[in-house]
């Protein structure tokens, strides 16, 4: 057991940050927080000498697989055998305080190994939660655009589905093999050869998908290119809507109903905002969407829908860990507070998986992902990036200070 003190705490959940705190674990346990040293006498004190301490930082858009230096020639997604059980993912996870991630979508059963692996303490990483393969139509995105059609991938990575019994009986046999929960794609853009087309999953499909999964517990995430796909996906049920607007979408348009729908479901977004204007110089064919994508995100935020965070890594250039702090800078760039965008990494994020009883927030009893930065993130979100200590599942994972 033992006693993080002398810290200023955020503890998630939106309340103001509590100066002089002190967090007491207990194995993989928060066991208590005050602002008085009340936990006992014989216990191990962590001075943190004023750090800022927070709850461990998710990123729900992850594709573990993807090569995010590419090299000519080489592949750019892959299964575990081929990126040492996604090392980069694991490694630069944790170095920057990203104790969770969401795979979206990945080689299937790869993830799932990796993650018992994790589970098991046999590999170094944050917590994993997998969908595994993920569901597109036949010649759809993203098989037939970015993954170029490469049959091992599509074995592995991919279920394209154009009848709904099929789809269900894909949703099982992914569940039956420890999947977390389910990706689908509603999309019909190439995005390495715009303006080129491809088919985009029949909303019958999508639907048998988002039923199948609820009904064996499974919450869904919906890849959304425009604003009219996410109308779709929510009316149909998905929990959660990944991008809304992707990089070079066709249409800006808010369906005027679209935002109540998702407050009346409590949708969740995930906007992967960095991967957009990081790709948003890489095509001049395509529309440039950042400045649409940020727009959008502020009016859904100022409408009180939920927003969470997510960012694409594992695409190229789009880096595991790093990504989630730009991704955080730009929620403050769009009119988000410094503190609503911790909450969005952190307690949303974790509702969004499902998980808020547990993580997404330092409070007594949940379990002990917790990072400590330098700085004041309340007041310079970039100040997320200086991390000195994280600790995941009670366990101390980076300590630059060695202070444990």
């Amino acid at each position: 057991m033992y006693a993080l003190t002398n810290c200023t705490l955020i503890d998630g959940t939106g309340r103001k940050p509590i100066h002089n705190a002190a967090i007491a674990i207990d194995g993989n346990r928060i066991t208590g927080v005050d602002t008085q040293a009340r936990y006992p006498k014989d216990v191990k004190i962590v001075d943190l000498n004023g750090l800022v301490v927070m709850p461990g930082i998710f990123d729900l858009h992850y594709h573990c697989g993807g090569i995010v230096e590419l090299k000519p020639g080489k592949p750019h997604f892959v299964g575990k055998v081929d990126c040492n059980n996604y090392a980069d993912a694991r490694e630069w996870s944790i170095e920057n305080g990203v104790t969770s991630m969401r795979s979206a979508g990945d080689f299937f059963p790869d993830i799932v190994e990796v993650r018992d692996e994790i589970n098991a303490g046999k590999l170094h990483g944050p917590r994993f939660f997998v969908t595994g393969a993920q569901f597109q139509a036949p010649g759809g995105h993203p098989g037939h655009t970015i993954m170029g059609g490469d049959p091992y991938v599509l074995k592995h990575a991919i279920r394209a589905v154009d009848d709904a019994k099929k789809a269900r009986d894909e949703v099982k046999k992914l569940i039956e093999g420890g999947v977390d929960c389910i990706k689908a794609q509603l999309s019909s853009l190439d995005y390495w050869n715009y303006p080129r087309k491809v088919p985009k999953l029949r909303l019958d499909v999508l639907d048998a998908i988002v039923d199948e999964a609820h009904k064996n517990m499974r919450r869904v995430m919906v890849h959304s290119e425009v604003p009219d796909d996410a109308l779709d996906a929510v009316r149909i049920g998905t929990d959660s809507i990944e991008h809304v607007l992707a990089v070079g979408g066709e249409s800006v348009e808010m369906p005027d109903e679209l935002i109540q729908m998702m407050l009346d479901k409590n949708t969740y977004v995930v906007p992967c905002m960095t991967t957009v204007e990081i790709y948003d110089e890489k095509d001049p064919r395509r529309p440039k969407r950042f400045e649409d994508l940020k727009r959008i995100i502020k009016q859904l935020y100022d409408a009180g829908v939920n927003i969470a965070c997510g960012t694409d890594a594992g695409a190229p250039d789009v880096y595991f860990g790093k990504a989630a702090h730009r991704e955080m800078e730009i929620m403050v760039e769009l009119g988000m507070s410094p503190m609503d965008t911790i909450v969005s990494a952190t307690r949303k994020s974790a509702e969004n998986l499902n998980k808020g009883d547990e993580l997404g927030t330092i409070e007594k009893g949940k379990l002990a992902d917790i990072v400590a930065v330098s700085g004041n993130p309340v007041q310079n979100i970039s100040d997320t990036k200086n991390v000195k200590l994280v600790i995941k599942d009670g366990k101390v994972m980076v300590d630059k200070l060695g202070l444990l």
